[in-house]
Order: C-alpha cells, then structure tokens, then sequence
C-alpha cells in the first residue's frame, strides 16, 4: 500500500544543535503515515526537552528517556517499540529530503521490495554539500546488491534504507562496540527475498560535527579500526555461508584492520587485553590470507612481540594524527571564508 505505516526510529544524544532540523525534516514528509521515535539515550543536554515538546506537539512523535546505553541499545529500543509494516534507521545529527520516504515507500510497493537503499549526501563543516552515492556501482539484481554490501562496495551504514519490519524479528544491534553496523545490516540484507537501490540522495549525512570520532580526540581511532576488524570478521563469516568466493577479500580486510588496530594500540594500549589477544589469534589463523608486503611484515612485528612494534605504532599514530589536524584545519579554513563572505 502507498499510504504504508513507516516507523522512523531516530537515537538522540547530545545533538542539541541538530535535533529540531533532524525532527522538523521527519515531520515535513511528503509521506504523513508515520510512527516517529525519538529515544533520548540519556542526553546530559537539552536534548529530552526538545523531543517531549515534539511529542506534545504531534501525536505521531513517541519520545522514549532511557540511561545512557550508545547508539545500538537505542536503536534496539525504538525497535522494540515499532508498529509499521517498514522501519528506517534516521541518526539525529542528520536530516531528510523531503519526499525521501514517499519515494523509498513507492519504490518497495513497485517492485515488492523488502528493502529500498537510498543515496545520501554528505554536509561538510564548512557548508558544502557532496553527493556520496552519485560513483555507487550500478547494480540491478538482488544477488548483486547482496554480494556488495558484503564486501562494503556500497555502504553497510544501517541509516538511509528503508526495511520490513519482520526483516529485524531475529536481528540486533550488538551492544558496546564500535561499527555495529557492520554486525547486522548484511545478514537482514541476505534475508530480504528481494532488495532496491536508488543512487539518488535522499538522506543527508552530518560530517559538521567537531565532535567527530575521527577528529583523533583520546585516540579513538584505534578503537575504530579494531571495530572495522571486528566488523569484517562477521563479513567474513557471513561469506562462508553464502558467498564463498569474496571470503578472501572479507579475510584480508579483517586482517589489515586488525593489523591496524594493533600497530597504532602498540605503546598506548587503548584496547584491552582480551581484545589484542583475540585480533593476534586471527593474526595467526589468517597466514594464508592475501596481504602487501607492508602487512606482512607489520603482522609478523605483531605476532613476535617485536620491541619495534611500539616505534611503528608511534610513527604511524603520528602521521595519521597530523593528516586528521590538517583536514579538520583545512574544514575550518573554509568555514571561515565562508562567514567572512557572507
């Protein structure tokens, strides 16, 4: 049916900055039958405020307050709480087209879709705007767009889809770990019986906030990386079963994020030692894996205790961390022509 009951599920903390524009795009849809929740994930600011006056304003809004969890214990709440025949992932530093549902909507009943994947746009710091899906690989069957969020040729992000709600009966976000899209969104994908893909950007993905995990604030993209790796070792799983012929490039990318993550926690010991000790098992199985010359020898540095291994670390946490200080400074140069000229 065009008139679909969509449930949008939209994890709020501390995006005081961005909640109404996120909301206020949600509730200007051109498609109106819409279920609407925003689950205050314990935001320290104005946040729960700001989502009960949207609840008392428009009896389509649920606000839900809940202890502070991270971003998969929220969508997991909101998915617990759904009634629409589709669900659709809305991140509340983020905002919609505003036909983006209607279009998403008209294209599953059209084709008898499970899900309809959307472009997205990404907003810069500095205002500028930049289509992310326009190179997107075109790919017209089911089997194709499966095989390509397996190995990441279009983007495992669980936001900007539109799902069956039964899709998610079996599936949830893993709790505490970074990239937790990863985990889940290619194993709905490969139980949907028949999947959609527009390039056409719909969503509009927020880079504005300096808050940003890579910014290099506390390190945090150690704990990225060891996510990724996390992330492609489930890809790599889910490939065995159902795709043998990319387990090998699951495999490698698993091994050189591992190999990543290792390298840049060696002399700072951001991950802990069950988490190094189980990326260095994977180390161990994957010798067979395809990796450069670069891998290897940094893999070899890893699995011998290598008293270099905390020197590479150092010298590669400092490249990494200059390249972020000159793009986030490069951002901000921008930024400021723009308010100058304006």
């Amino acid at each position: 049916m065009e008139n679909s009951l969509v449930t949008i599920i939209i994890p709020v903390y501390k995006v005081e900055k961005y909640i109404r524009r996120c909301v206020d795009s949600v509730l200007a849809q051109s498609h109106q039958n819409l279920q609407i929740i925003l689950v205050d994930d314990g935001s320290p600011d104005n946040c729960g405020k700001i989502c009960d006056s949207y609840m008392k304003k428009d009896s389509r809004v649920k606000t839900i307050h809940q202890p502070n969890g991270g971003l998969s214990i929220a969508r997991n709440t909101g998915l617990e709480y759904a009634l629409g025949e589709f669900v659709y992932f809305l991140d509340s530093d983020d905002y919609l087209a505003p036909d983006a549902i209607e279009i998403m909507v008209r294209l599953a009943n059209e084709n008898h879709a499970d899900i309809v994947m959307a472009g997205h746009n990404r907003v810069e710091a500095d205002g500028d705007i930049h289509c992310d899906s326009s190179n997107w690989p075109h790919l017209q069957t089911t089997g194709e767009i499966k095989k390509a969020i397996l190995v990441n040729d279009i983007p495992n992000f669980a936001w900007g889809k539109l799902y069956k709600k039964d899709l998610w009966d079996n599936y949830r976000f893993p709790e505490h770990i970074v990239m937790e899209d990863m985990h889940v969104v290619a194993f709905v994908f490969y139980k949907a019986n028949r999947i959609v893909i527009t390039s056409q950007p719909l969503y509009y993905y927020s880079n504005e906030n300096s808050g940003s995990i890579m910014r290099g604030r506390n390190k945090a993209y150690i704990r990225l990386h060891y996510g990724q790796y996390l992330g492609w070792k489930r890809h790599e799983e889910l490939a065995r079963e159902v795709s043998p012929e990319v387990i090998s490039v699951c495999a490698h990318k698993a091994v050189h994020a591992a190999v990543r993550a290792l390298s840049l926690d060696a002399g700072v010991s951001m991950l802990n030692k069950e988490e190094v000790k189980d990326a260095r098992l994977f180390l161990e199985s994957e010798g067979n894996c395809h990796m450069t010359t670069a891998e290897k020898v940094v893999r070899w540095l890893i699995l011998s205790n290598s008293f270099l291994l905390p020197v590479i670390g150092s010298i590669q946490r400092g490249i990494l961390e200059r390249q972020i200080k000159k793009r986030v400074q490069k951002i901000e140069q921008k930024a400021y022509n723009r308010r100058k000229l304006s």
